[in-house]
């Protein structure tokens, strides 16, 4: 899993506790994969559904405060993380970046039209 350090926008999460709601959905959402069968990973909408299933009881219990966009962020990287590409989705989607190097966790750089650039995006873990 992965995220961006920028600082939080007025009204979101800072980067931090984002990661850390991210994980207990995530964490949530497989729980319920192994209950219903992995077969449901296959299928974006039924990820998206349970996702939505799983904010909604979020915000019941603990009073989140969990935001549409926030929702529409962690359904999106989620499904990146899933489909195994996580924080690189983004930077393979440009069609600048020449190349993609991960020298560690917290360390990913692209070559943009023949420059070296370190990126703010890290794996939340090894």
């Amino acid at each position: 899993m992965f995220r961006s350090k920028r600082d939080a926008a007025p009204g979101e999460k800072r980067g931090d506790d984002f990661a850390a709601l991210r994980r207990r959905v995530h964490q949530r959402l497989i729980q319920t994969i192994e209950d219903g069968g992995a077969m449901a990973l296959a299928q974006p909408d039924e990820v998206r559904e349970r996702i939505q299933e799983i904010v909604e009881d979020l915000n019941e219990d603990t009073d989140a405060g969990i935001t549409d966009d926030q929702l529409t962020r962690l359904e999106r990287e989620i499904l990146e993380e899933l489909s195994g590409m996580g924080p690189l989705a983004p930077l393979m989607l440009d069609h600048a970046i020449s190349d993609i190097l991960v020298n560690g966790p917290s360390e990913i750089w692209v070559d943009r039209g023949g420059r070296l650039e370190k990126t703010d995006l890290h794996f939340d873990d090894d």
